[in-house]
């Protein structure tokens, strides 16, 4: 869409835009989505994403933030994975451990979160 937006006669406003999500899908999404092949990985991938979508521009992401973190709530159940990540220092892992071994099995403390 932004390649042809002279040709649909888009305003400034909008081809600016189109700019900014075409830079955002290049420089910072398709790096995810081509690391996404790992289940192990993926909860640090998506907690990368969201630090780089911070950096990447602060004024949109603030925006955009709020509605990424309404689906930061399965990663409690998928965090358990993340033990058997390459990406995740030993230290972090340690600290992982840690906080999951302090529940039993059975216990429901620990809080899964639900969809918003």
């Amino acid at each position: 869409m932004y390649a042809f937006s002279k040709r649909l006669e888009y305003d400034n406003g909008k081809i600016q835009k189109l700019y900014q999500i075409c830079l955002f899908y290049s420089l910072i999404f398709v790096k995810v989505w081509l690391n996404a092949l790992k289940a192990a990985d993926d909860p640090i991938n998506d907690l990368m994403l969201w630090d780089m979508y911070k950096k990447y521009d602060p004024g949109i992401a603030r925006a955009a933030l709020l509605i990424f973190s309404r689906h930061l709530w399965y990663l409690t159940g998928e965090v358990k994975f993340s033990l058997f990540s390459k990406k995740v220092s030993d230290s972090e892992k340690k600290n992982i451990s840690a906080f999951l071994m302090k529940y039993k099995a059975n216990e429901k403390s620990i809080p899964t979160g639900v969809p918003v």
